[in-house]
């Protein structure tokens, strides 16, 4: 504060929260929604992403992880936002994180597919879809762009709410989201990240995947920095990729 310093604490959501390990140990009808299941009918841990630094823990579009995250904004905020030097918050964005969604085929439980089909008013055909691999091909074959809408707008809504929680600690401070890491998780790299001959536009068709709206996100005062890497020591084909990146106009 002396010194005119500004500082930006940041958050990674990539570890187990008490409170929603809780719900999730005990198991049963209360925990549904809780984890991203995908059309395999497992979770991101169900599936090997065994991570030393985090992982992908929680469902970000239930309510009650949101909520959990949101709290944990606020402690932050109330906790440094007396501080002339408090410049906001910033949510660091990965492929081992629940602050952002790991792609585009993930929360397929009963309660989050419930909620997208009553709060779209998606119609589904006679029979039930009881599978999460007939959920999935029912949301490729008709109803993709309002999953995807839809999803997107869950997630917004989940950073305005911590956007008004620092600003309301300190007027003038800003949220965040950091995505330096964004492009380097091994699902999205071999689904969408490669270079292609043609050249296709990528990152702007993956973005919205991950519930991210960047147009969305700058109407509302949330900044969101130019994901760029700078690494040494890598192989020939990685030290590529990283340089088709970082010079990418769509990212721009």
């Amino acid at each position: 504060d002396r010194s005119g310093i500004v500082l930006i604490p940041s958050v990674q959501f990539g570890g187990p929260l008490p409170k929603l390990e809780q719900i999730r140990l005990t198991g049963g009808n209360e925990a549904t929604g809780l984890e991203p299941i995908g059309p395999d009918g497992r979770t991101w841990f169900g599936r090997g992403n065994r991570a030393r630094g985090g992982g992908v823990y929680y469902n970000p579009l239930d309510q009650r992880v949101q909520q959990a995250m949101h709290a944990i904004v606020g402690e932050l905020a109330e906790r440094y936002g007396h501080h002339a030097s408090f410049g906001g918050l910033s949510e660091q964005l990965n492929s081992e994180t629940y602050a952002l969604l790991p792609d585009e085929t993930c929360s397929l439980d009963d309660v989050t597919f419930n909620r997208f089909l009553t709060e779209t008013s998606t119609r589904v055909p006679s029979g039930s879809l009881a599978t999460a691999a007939e959920r999935m091909e029912f949301i490729y074959r008709s109803a993709y762009r309002p999953w995807i809408q839809w999803r997107t707008e869950k997630m917004s809504d989940l950073y305005r709410q911590m956007r008004d929680t620092v600003v309301q600690q300190r007027d003038g401070a800003k949220l965040y989201l950091t995505p330096a890491h964004l492009l380097t998780g091994k699902q999205l790299q071999s689904k969408a990240l490669r270079p292609e001959l043609p050249p296709r536009d990528n990152a702007v068709e993956l973005l919205p995947l991950l519930g991210l709206d960047l147009n969305r996100l700058a109407e509302s005062d949330i900044v969101v920095p130019r994901p760029q890497r700078l690494t040494s020591q890598i192989s020939p084909s990685i030290h590529d990729q990283e340089v088709h990146w970082n010079r990418n106009p769509a990212l721009d």
